[in-house]
This record gives structure tokens, sequence and C-alpha cells, in this order.
């Protein structure tokens, strides 16, 4: 693997699935600009989050993009979660990735300003591995390895941890 674990981890995005190429605002429906709120480029190699508490998960009725952003624009979130595992009710290894962006808050909990799916449920598999810490980058390349052509895996691993590596170029 070039550059090592430590290169698997990247930062943020600028890809939208918002309409007209903004993103909605939960709350005025105003459209907002997705440069001025998301600086993950989704588009990045091997992204993925640096802690797990940045990951939440999440059964929803529909993983349809739309729906998605919808559900989770404007919902209050724990302050250090920035993606969410979206799992399908009834069809939990059925899963896609959502990105949140919230304003800045002290608060414990706070409303995402916007919401973006990084990876549908045609590009997204939810893998259970006990012997994978989802919190080490080369445990996760080895997953993703095993799946080539999915843009992102979805690790519960050791102690449940859930994380996830999103276009994976080990």
């Amino acid at each position: 693997m070039a550059g090592g674990a430590s290169s698997l981890v990247q930062g943020v995005c600028r890809r939208d699935h918002g309409p007209r190429g903004g993103i909605r605002d939960g709350r005025r429906r105003a459209f907002i600009a997705p440069e001025t709120v998301f600086d993950l480029d989704p588009a990045a190699p091997n992204v993925m989050p640096s802690r797990y508490r940045q990951v939440s998960v999440a059964s929803v009725p529909s993983l349809s993009p739309e729906d998605l952003a919808d559900r989770f624009t404007g919902r209050e979130a724990y302050r250090r979660t920035r993606f969410v595992v979206a799992r399908l009710a009834g069809e939990p290894d059925r899963c896609a990735l959502v990105e949140l962006a919230r304003s800045r808050s002290d608060d414990l909990f706070s409303p995402a300003v916007a919401a973006r799916v990084l990876a549908s449920a045609d590009e997204c598999e939810y893998v259970r591995d006990d012997s994978v810490d989802p919190g080490v980058a080369s445990h996760m390349a080895r997953v993703a390895e095993r799946r080539p052509g999915l843009t992102c895996v979805v690790v519960e691993g050791r102690y449940r941890h859930v994380s996830f590596l999103l276009n994976a170029d080990p």
C-alpha cells in the first residue's frame, strides 16, 4: 500500500445531491451553495472518518438519496456526528452513507443545516467482522480489497464500532 495506513485518512466534500446544485436548509427551505456547507471532496481516494464518534448509525424507511437528504436535513444530531450510516429498516445489510453539515455550535445536539448522500445503497456494503478495528485504516483497506467495485464499505467491527472507507484505493 503506497503511503502506508496514515495516507488513507482524507479531508472533507463538494458534490451535492440537492436540487439545482444547492442544498436545502431544513428550516427555511432556502438554497445554500454546496461549497459553503461541505468541505469534503467525495471523489477523493480513501476517505474515512478520523474518529468513531463522527459516525452515527440510523434505521430509515427508504434509502433513496432524496429521502435521505430530506430526512437528515434539519434533524438534530450529536455535535461530533459528521456522517450517518443509514440502514434500511427490515433489511439492515442494505445501507447508504450520508454526510451532515451543521452550523458552529457548542450545544451537545444541534440541527443539520444540510445533508447529502456520499454513497448510495447500490454503491455501499455493510460488513460485520469482529476481527477488524474500524479505526485502523489498514484494517479497513483489507476489507475493501475483498470487495472490488464498491464505492463505500461500512464495517461494524471490534467492540461493535462502525466506520467506513469511501473510494478505497489501497
